[in-house]
Parts: structure tokens; C-alpha cells; sequence
């Protein structure tokens, strides 16, 4: 079964550019353009990974990693965060500690096949 990544961001650029990135390493691509969209994906499905921009429209990024670790079905699932935002003004939220890791836009593409990577080979 093909891995599947989710590609949650309100930024059309960012989710070509990583769904770009993702589909040559062998990965399922499923993109949301929201939060609440991200949120009616993985109530459907179990992707391998998440990567998800914290502030989107209809619901934030925080939000959706609050469904996240609430959903027992997806409590083995990575979450890379991949925002333009700085770590520290996140830091007290669960949520961020929650996340495999923290990306600052913009990201490098090998971090993101690595990311990948690492989740397809644990699963």
C-alpha cells in the first residue's frame, strides 16, 4: 500500500512545492487548503504524515493537532509543523510540543523527504 502524506496549508505555492517533493519519493499526496478541510480528510483517512502551516483558515494548524492527539486512530502519526512563524511564539502550546518537528518556511526539500522517509519506514 502506497504511503499517504497530507499536506495541510493555506498557501497554494507551499502545497505544490512539497506535493512536488513528496510524489517522486513514492508517496500518496492529499492536500487540505484549511484546517477544517484537514480535519474532514483524517476523519476519513490515516495518512502516514502530516504536514501542516499553523495558521490557516477556518481552523488554525494548532486545531488540527488538537483532533489529532483527541483521534486514537491517529495518535501514531507524525506531525511536521511547517510554518513561516517562529517557534517561540508557539511554545506553550501542547500542540507544538506534540509535533516530530518544527520547519521554518521556507523549507529545504530534503528535510521533507526525510521526514517522509522516517515515517513510511516506522509504519
Amino acid at each position: 500500500m502506497q504511503p499517504i502524506a497530507l499536506i495541510a496549508d493555506d498557501d497554494t505555492l507551499t502545497l505544490f512545492f512539497m506535493e512536488q517533493i513528496l510524489l517522486p519519493a513514492g508517496m500518496q499526496v492529499l492536500k487540505a487548503e484549511d484546517g477544517l478541510q484537514a480535519v474532514e480528510i483524517l476523519q476519513e483517512v490515516v495518512p502516514s504524515i502530516i504536514f501542516l502551516d499553523l495558521l490557516m483558515p477556518r481552523l488554525s494548524g494548532l486545531d488540527v493537532v488538537s483532533f489529532v492527539m483527541e483521534s486514537h486512530h491517529l495518535r501514531d502519526v507524525p506531525v511536521v509543523i511547517v510554518t513561516a512563524h517562529n517557534r517561540d511564539r508557539f511554545v506553550q502550546f501542547p500542540q507544538v510540543a506534540r509535533a516530530a518537528a518544527y520547519l521554518l518556511k521556507p523549507v529545504h526539500p530534503q528535510d521533507i523527504r526525510e521526514f517522509a522517509r522516517q515515517a513510511t519506514a516506522s509504519r
